[in-house]
């Protein structure tokens, strides 16, 4: 009796030893990923403060003409990976193209009655979209474009023009932060700008 008693608890020690060994190995698993998309996270972090800093040290350089506009839509493509982005700026009640990247199709203008885009400038609010699909404002010009943030120009009450993202990969709360982020820092530039040529054409007069 007392042998067949002994393998009874030889089988419940090793079961009480392989459930706990789970455990530890399955919490050590859960903290390494848990460390490891922290890390992920902070790199993030650094690429966007270095990418903003990058931006704002090429429109304080020279204010928003073309060649910096373009410039700075560079940073965004080769430091964050997005496909397709591109600048609006305002001329009376339309928008047109300032600069872009990643689009084969471009459109020159919007009067803000469709798309996405139109809706910002009717709304003059961020429009952050995570999948294109469930919206039913989207106009597609690239089929493999899975998101869309299009972030408005904004300074002191006047609409400036936008600043529109669209990616391959599904872009999140931290891109959508980044976008508007971006955003405002052009808006500025493009105020500053528009104030320095305003200036020159008095001045001109006098």
């Amino acid at each position: 009796a007392e042998i067949p008693l002994r393998g009874l608890s030889l089988v419940g020690v090793s079961l009480f030893l392989a459930i706990g060994t789970r455990q530890v190995v399955g919490t050590l698993e859960r903290r390494t990923r848990q460390m490891r998309l922290a890390i992920m996270d902070e790199r993030r972090r650094a690429r966007q403060i270095a990418g903003m800093e990058a931006v704002g040290r090429l429109l304080a350089a020279g204010g928003p003409t073309p060649e910096l506009l373009d410039a700075t839509l560079g940073v965004l493509v080769d430091r964050f990976g997005y496909a397709h982005v591109a600048i609006y700026l305002a001329d009376g009640a339309r928008l047109r193209i300032g600069a872009q990247r990643g689009y084969e199709t471009v459109i020159d203008e919007f009067d803000g009655t469709a798309g996405v885009v139109g809706r910002v400038m009717r709304t003059r609010e961020l429009a952050f979209v995570p999948a294109v699909a469930a919206d039913p404002d989207y106009v597609a010009l690239n089929a493999d474009v899975s998101s869309e943030i299009c972030a408005p120009f904004l300074v002191d009450g006047q609409f400036l023009g936008i600043l529109n993202v669209e990616s391959t990969r599904i872009l999140d709360r931290t891109d959508r932060d980044l976008v508007a982020t971006l955003a405002s820092r052009v808006a500025t530039a493009v105020a500053l700008g528009r104030d320095r040529q305003a200036l020159a054409e008095r001045a001109g007069l006098f």
